[in-house]
């Protein structure tokens, strides 16, 4: 995609994008200076190093004339190695998704496998990972429920038996079921 880069209504270069980050709404692009740009005025970044934000006076408009916006500009110069290159940072209008829907990086991205996030919680207890689907979370629901109804039938057994500790019986039940639950349902996940 060809964009043109303005200050005000001075056309400073124009850029052709070749490459996305489409998490985060990040387009790359070639950019090709007009007469107008001022490497001292426009560029956010010379020969590696970071000098200013200047890309608030600059505003992009692609090739058919909408305005292409987005949360920074920014344009990275290296005249030692004779490159220049423009970063789109957070485009938001138009919406990225629909932008960039056919470019190679976006189908790369979006249409990757994806792996599961686990949440790591109480390594230390051994509880591991907790559930990450709707069937584990189902199992630990159970399980939950199941551990409860323990904890309440030891409580009734040992009132009417008579015997001491119900309080640790009715603490061994809940952390035995606690871990127990947590492992077996991140299983079915």
């Amino acid at each position: 995609m060809q964009v043109t880069i303005f200050e005000a209504e001075i056309t400073i270069g124009e850029a052709q994008i070749f490459a996305l980050d489409p998490p985060m709404g990040v387009a790359m692009a070639k950019f090709q200076p007009s007469p107008a740009y001022d490497v001292e005025r426009h560029a956010n970044v010379i020969d590696g190093d970071y000098v200013a934000d200047r890309g608030g006076i600059l505003r992009i408009e692609m090739s058919d004339g909408v305005a292409l916006k987005s949360n920074a500009i920014s344009i990275q110069d290296y005249p030692a190695l004779d490159e220049i290159e423009l970063h789109i940072l957070g485009i938001y209008e138009p919406n990225f998704d629909k932008l960039f829907a056919e470019h190679p990086d976006f189908k790369a991205n979006w249409n990757a496998p994806k792996i599961p996030k686990r949440t790591i919680h109480f390594e230390r207890l051994s509880i591991g990972f907790m559930p990450i689907t709707t069937v584990g979370w189902a199992y630990l629901f159970v399980f939950i429920a199941a551990t409860i109804a323990g904890v309440f039938l030891a409580q009734s057994i040992w009132a009417k038996a008579g015997w001491p500790g119900a309080s640790l019986v009715q603490t061994a039940i809940l952390l035995v079921g606690a871990l127990a639950m947590v492992r077996f349902a991140y299983k079915r996940s």
